[in-house]
Order: structure tokens, then sequence, then C-alpha cells
């Protein structure tokens, strides 16, 4: 089964249980930007992340792209970008050659997680629209549900800034979602409200 069906289905999942999703991603998002050079995704989408009881896999490198071995950076490739979970950098490096780094995949997963923890997308893409729903340099959800604390829109908040330059690396934001995954799990979730 992967992500898309899950955000399909009719039956909620509960917080902890995503926060477990989270951070299983960003061990793998961690993997690719430890490699050297670093790895680019590229394809980070609910139909690449499967799962099956309390785990799940990032899958389909097809797209992904190793980065200059110095710099980190990805350069040149007339591969097309995937719009509705793809980063601002993406788009300019598919419009112009604007170089691209791992950062990609910490804003591609964030815009899915966003959408698994609130039921809407960041990003709106239509047959002749690309529309970023955000305040200054972070993308934002229409809405919040109330189950979605300050730390949990914190943490989401951080992944989906606009700025590659401001935005963190998995290895930034990983530890803060292994300290929710721990609250949630000794059943103090009221700590991540």
């Amino acid at each position: 089964t992967n992500l898309s069906d899950l955000l399909q289905s009719d039956q909620p999942t509960p917080i902890p249980k995503k926060v477990s999703y989270a951070v299983q991603l960003l061990s793998a998002l961690l993997y690719l930007e430890e490699n050297n050079p670093p790895i680019v995704h590229r394809d980070i989408k609910p139909k690449n992340i499967f799962f099956s009881s309390d785990s799940c896999v990032l899958a389909d490198f097809g797209a992904m792209r190793k980065g200059n071995t110095k710099t980190g950076v990805l350069k040149n490739s007339s591969d097309e970008v995937l719009p509705s979970y793809s980063s601002v950098d993406m788009f300019e490096y598919e419009k112009d050659g604007e170089p691209i780094t791992y950062k990609s995949n910490i804003f591609q997963l964030g815009v899915v997680l966003t959408e698994l923890f609130t039921g809407n997308k960041p990003i709106t893409v239509g047959e002749d629209s690309y529309k970023i729903h955000s305040v200054g340099n972070v993308l934002v959800p229409k809405s919040y549900p109330d189950s979605i604390g300050p730390r949990l829109r914190e943490q989401l908040n951080k992944m989906i800034i606009r700025n590659p330059d401001q935005r963190p690396s998995s290895s930034d934001v990983i530890e803060d979602w292994r300290w929710i995954l721990k609250d949630c799990t000794e059943g103090q979730e009221y700590k991540i409200q």
C-alpha cells in the first residue's frame, strides 16, 4: 500500500503513527544527504512512499540525481520536475538551470507530511496554474486541524521554507521529530499539541 491510498482512505491514522512515518522517512533522507555526493531524490510524493503495518519506505529513485561531490549541488539535467510536491528551487532549476541541493528532498517531504497531517496540500497545481499558499518564506496549508498543535506545526513549517538557503537539512530536523515520537509513544501526546 502506498501513502496516496492512505490519504484517500476514510480511516483516520493516529498522530503517533504519522509521526513514526515522518521519522522513518527523515531517516531515508538523512541517508541520501550523507552520501558523497548527496543524492537529490526529486520525486518524493505519496505514491512513492510504501508502508506495511508500522513501517514505511521511500521508493522510486528513477528521477534521483547525485550532486557535485564538492558542493552537493545538482546542475544541468533535462529531466522534468513534477509540480505537486516540488520545491520552488526545483522549478527554478528546471526553468533556468539554477542549482538545487539535497534540501529539495526536505521540502518535498515537508509537503507530503503537511498533507498527511492536515489533509491539504500547500501547493495547488491546475491546468494553467501553480499556486503556492505561503506566508512570507514559508508555505502554509489552507488550515491546520485542531489535532496539529504548535510543536508539530513548527516542524512542518521548518521543512517547507521556500528559500533553500534557509531550509534545514534532514540532520537538522530529525532529532526534533524523534523527540515528538518519543512523547507520542510514551502516551504524552499532549506535549506535541
